[in-house]
């Protein structure tokens, strides 16, 4: 809310696609807010944490963006037991006829993406070691990678800039 308000603020008249987890309680909701937003003419968009993770990049540009770099991307692999109960919601979904539509970041249509607390984006590179040990953090290794290929896409749309990250807590050599 404190963002949207400094953008009217500041430049009043934008038109603001905004989504409030506090009004939008359901995630089902935020998710319909979000594929409107990108459906939509929106000058700025703001978005929590809590949607902007559940959307990610197409398949093609994953695979571009992983064929690209050659070291390992801290990736959390799924058990075979996990895809199991994945397919099988998957499948109900689709019996039932609640399959929820696809959305990806390239829809929105951004042109420049900032980032508030991105301290809460750190583990990108995984230690071998510390995986062995076990410390690695593998949901914040996650996390990391998928604001590292929506930065990517970005990035390679504008001439490697246009990817502000923010935040007012120091970081750890991590």
């Amino acid at each position: 809310k404190d963002w949207v308000k400094e953008f009217n603020d500041v430049m009043p008249g934008l038109k603001i696609g905004y989504i409030d987890p506090e009004e939008i309680k359901s995630p089902d909701a935020r998710m319909k807010e979000a594929q409107r937003i990108a459906n939509g003419e929106f000058d700025v968009i703001i978005m929590p944490e809590s949607v902007a993770s559940k959307i990610n990049v197409k398949p093609e540009s994953d695979q571009e963006i992983e064929d690209k770099y050659t070291f390992r991307l801290a990736e959390t692999k799924k058990t075979e037991r996990g895809q199991q109960g994945e397919d099988e919601r998957t499948r109900k979904q689709l019996e039932s006829g609640n399959e929820k539509s696809s959305i990806h970041f390239e829809d929105f249509g951004a042109d420049s993406i900032f980032v508030d607390e991105a301290h809460n984006y750190k583990n990108l590179f995984r230690s071998q070691t510390a995986s062995e040990i076990g410390i690695a953090d593998a949901d914040n290794a996650s996390r990391a990678i998928a604001l590292f290929k929506k930065n990517e896409v970005i990035r390679q749309a504008n001439g490697g800039n246009n990817v502000f990250l923010m935040t007012a807590t120091p970081l750890t050599n991590t």
